[in-house]
């Protein structure tokens, strides 16, 4: 007993094509490449990791990149004059509740 193979396209000459063009059958998705969120989802939590170390050496400028020029950015600024440490734990919630 035979087996009919379907010839891949031109081009894809390797030893996965039956694979492949089983793949490309309608109702068949090919996996993400990073799991279901892709690569800006990691992008997003990178970013998120690089505002939150800003905002520990500069709360106005963490808020500022995630909020742009809101009330929270000159509520950031009001606590870190009145102490450094509230202006960092409010800068790291903004940036945090996202």
């Amino acid at each position: 007993m035979s087996h009919a193979v379907a010839e891949a396209p031109s081009g894809t000459e390797t030893p996965f094509a039956p694979l492949i063009l089983l793949a490309q059958r309608p109702g068949n998705r090919m996996p993400e490449p990073f799991g279901p969120f892709g690569r800006q989802h990691k992008q997003e939590h990178r970013m998120d990791l690089i505002r939150i170390i800003i905002a520990i050496f500069l709360p106005p400028l963490g808020v500022f990149l995630q909020e742009g020029f809101g009330k929270h950015f000159w509520l950031n600024i009001l606590l870190t004059l009145l102490g450094y440490i509230p202006g960092i734990v409010h800068a790291v919630w903004i940036i945090a509740k996202r």
